[in-house]
C-alpha cells in the first residue's frame, strides 16, 4: 500500500524523474497539452512550426496488439529484429485502449538525407512486414503501404463492407484518397 504521495508537476525545465521525454509524454497523456511543443523540441530538435523546415523527420508504425505479457515480448522481440536487420533503433510507446487492446505506436526518427530516409522506409517495411506475419495489424497506413490494406483485410467480403462504407461516407475520396481500399 501506498503511504507517501507526493506530485512533481512537469514544467517547462521541471522534470521530476530522470527521463526528461518520458516526463513529457507523461504530462501529454494526462491532459497538459502545454509541454507538447518542448516534446517535439526534445525528440526532433524543433518545434511544431519548424519541423518540416529543420532536415528531420519522423514515421511510425501504428500496430493494435493483445494487451498480453506475450504479445508485448513478441512486439519488442519484432522490433528489436529490425534494428538488427537494418541497424535503425525505433522508439514504443505503450497505449492501453482497454484491458484487451494496446496501440503500439512505434516511431522512427531520422535526418532527412537520402540515405537516412530510405533506411527510415526499410526499416518501416520491416515492421509492416515482421508484425503482420504475427497478426499484429496496423490501423493507419502511409500512402507508401497502400497495397497493404488488402493484406491486413481478412477477406473480400470485409474489404467490399470497407468499400460501401467509405463510398457512402466519403464519395468524392476527399479523406482518404482510396488508401485503403
Amino acid at each position: 500500500m501506498f503511504t507517501n504521495v507526493t506530485s512533481n508537476p512537469v514544467t517547462e525545465g521541471n522534470y521530476p524523474g530522470p527521463d526528461v521525454i518520458a516526463n513529457l509524454v507523461e504530462a501529454a497523456h494526462v491532459g497538459d497539452t502545454s509541454l507538447n511543443d518542448t516534446l517535439l523540441r526534445k525528440t526532433l530538435g524543433a518545434g511544431h512550426t519548424k519541423i518540416d523546415a529543420g532536415g528531420n523527420g519522423w514515421i511510425f508504425f501504428l500496430p493494435l496488439i493483445p494487451f498480453t505479457s506475450d504479445a508485448l515480448e513478441m512486439a519488442y522481440q519484432l522490433i528489436d529484429e529490425v534494428h538488427k536487420d537494418t541497424g535503425i533503433l525505433c522508439g514504443a510507446t505503450i497505449n492501453a485502449l482497454s484491458g484487451d487492446v494496446i496501440d503500439l505506436v512505434v516511431s522512427i526518427a531520422f535526418k532527412k538525407t537520402e540515405k537516412e530516409s530510405a533506411d527510415a522506409l526499410a526499416a518501416l517495411n520491416k515492421l509492416h512486414e515482421k508484425f503482420t506475419a504475427k497478426g499484429f495489424i496496423p490501423y493507419r497506413l502511409g500512402v507508401e503501404h497502400a497495397k497493404w490494406a488488402s493484406l491486413v483485410t481478412p477477406g473480400e467480403g470485409e474489404r467490399c463492407f470497407v468499400r460501401e462504407l467509405k463510398q457512402f461516407i466519403d464519395p468524392n475520396n476527399i479523406i482518404s484518397n482510396d488508401r485503403y481500399l
